[in-house]
């Protein structure tokens, strides 16, 4: 009995251990609020990174990592992520100059309508990405791969 009781115990230390480093996921309806509230700061940095055409070290907005595709005038703020291998999961939400849905880091994949918003599945593996209208120009999104 004995010799179960220690391997028991590191594993429920370890299980333990590795909830309490689970990250906590934006939200969709956390993220909606967040850019719903913030909106003017937000329009005015997405404005400013994308006319810099590059995210500078003083350019932030909480706990997000802000990328900027310039090109697609996009600009995205990156969740954190969590998963191993094909379970990773990464939320966030960008700003679409255009208006139009896109893809994660810029991409623009075949989009096609589900629900109130639009899916994206690799016909290869298991990569998908959803994504949805907060506000004109404001999208939420969900990415696996």
């Amino acid at each position: 009995m004995k010799r179960f009781l220690v391997p028991g115990i590191l594993i429920c230390a370890v299980l333990g251990l590795g909830l309490l480093l689970i990250p906590d996921w934006p939200s969709q309806s956390g993220v909606t609020r967040q850019v719903t509230e913030d909106l003017p700061q937000l329009e005015e940095l997405a404005g400013a990174i994308l006319e810099a055409g590059e995210v500078s070290p003083e350019m932030s907005y909480k706990d997000y990592d802000i990328s900027c595709y310039p090109e697609k005038g996009m600009v995205e703020f990156l969740g954190p992520g969590w998963g191993l291998g094909s379970s990773t999961r990464y939320t966030g939400f960008y700003y679409s100059a255009s208006g139009d849905p896109l893809g994660f880091q810029g991409s623009q994949p075949t989009f096609t309508r589900d629900g109130e918003g639009w899916r994206w599945k690799d016909p290869a593996g298991d990569n998908w990405e959803y994504t949805q209208e907060i506000t004109p120009n404001w999208y939420w999104f969900e990415m696996h791969f």
